[in-house]
C-alpha cells in the first residue's frame, strides 16, 4: 500500500469540512492538532512532530541572536527523532517498527520527561510550545506502534 499526501483547502475550519471530505475513509489522518479532527469516525488521528517543532522554532527566535536556551534543547531532542526516521526510511515496515520500538521510544520518553520538568510562563512562546506538545502527546507518539513511513 502506498502512502499519499493530500491537501484539501476549505474556507472554513468547521468540523463539517473534514467530515464531508473524508466521508467513510478508514485509515490514518495526520493533522495539525486542530480539535475539529478529533473523534472523526473511521480515522485514527496521528500528530505531526513538525508542527510541534515549528512552535519551538518560534520560541528559539525570541531567545536572542547567538543565545542558546530551552528551545534549543527541545529542538535537539526532536532532531534525534528526525535522524532516526531518516536512517530507517528505506527499511521495510517490519524493520522500521523494530527500530522505532528500540530507539524512538527511549528518545520520546526522554523528551516527555524534559517537557514535564520545565517551569516556564505559560503565555510565553516556549510555554505555548510546551503546552501544544504535551496536549498533542498521545497523537505525536502513536506512530511508534507502526512501521509505516509517512509521519512528519
Amino acid at each position: 500500500m502506498k502512502n499519499i499526501v493530500l491537501f484539501d483547502y476549505q474556507n472554513s475550519r468547521a468540523r463539517a469540512c473534514p467530515e464531508a471530505f473524508l466521508g467513510k475513509y478508514n485509515g490514518y489522518l495526520q493533522t495539525d492538532g486542530y480539535k475539529a479532527y478529533d473523534g472523526l469516525a473511521y480515522v485514527e488521528n496521528l500528530g505531526c512532530m513538525a508542527h510541534a517543532r515549528r512552535k519551538f522554532m518560534d520560541a528559539k527566535k525570541l531567545q536572542g541572536k547567538g543565545k542558546t536556551g530551552k528551545a534549543d534543547v527541545m529542538l535537539a531532542k526532536i532532531q534525534k527523532l528526525y535522524a532516526l526516521e531518516s536512517r530507517i526510511k528505506s527499511f521495510t515496515a517490519a524493520e522500521r517498527l523494530v527500530e522505532r520500538q528500540e530507539h524512538a521510544i527511549p528518545l520520546l520518553d526522554d523528551l516527555s520527561q524534559w517537557l514535564s520538568k520545565q517551569k516556564v510562563v505559560s503565555s510565553s512562546q516556549l510555554g505555548k510550545a510546551i503546552k501544544y506538545t504535551v496536549g498533542q502527546w498521545p497523537k505525536l507518539i502513536r506512530y511508534v506502534g507502526r512501521g509505516r513511513n509517512g509521519h512528519c
